[in-house]
């Protein structure tokens, strides 16, 4: 399946040595443009920042996956960059 250019949104990325930061990097470097969702923005930010001086397509969006209008504020974000 070709990837390269697809956009990625994993939640769990505030950590940067968390299962969802292990996932964005795999995307990433299959060529996706990557979309990181937590709830620590602070956090998903700063791993985005980092992707990003690397040449990375990467944006954060604070997202509480437990309350729906975050969650469709995320998906509004996501559209509304790529």
């Amino acid at each position: 399946m070709k990837i390269d250019g697809k956009v990625a949104v994993v939640t769990g990325t505030g950590n940067p040595h968390g299962i969802g930061m292990a996932i964005v990097r795999s995307f990433a470097e299959l060529g996706c443009k990557v979309v990181l969702a937590d709830l620590d923005g602070d956090g998903a930010e700063e791993r985005a920042a980092e992707l990003r001086s690397g040449g990375v397509d990467a944006m954060a969006v604070r997202t509480d996956m437990a309350d729906h209008a975050s969650v469709v504020a995320l998906a509004d974000a996501t559209y509304e960059r790529h």
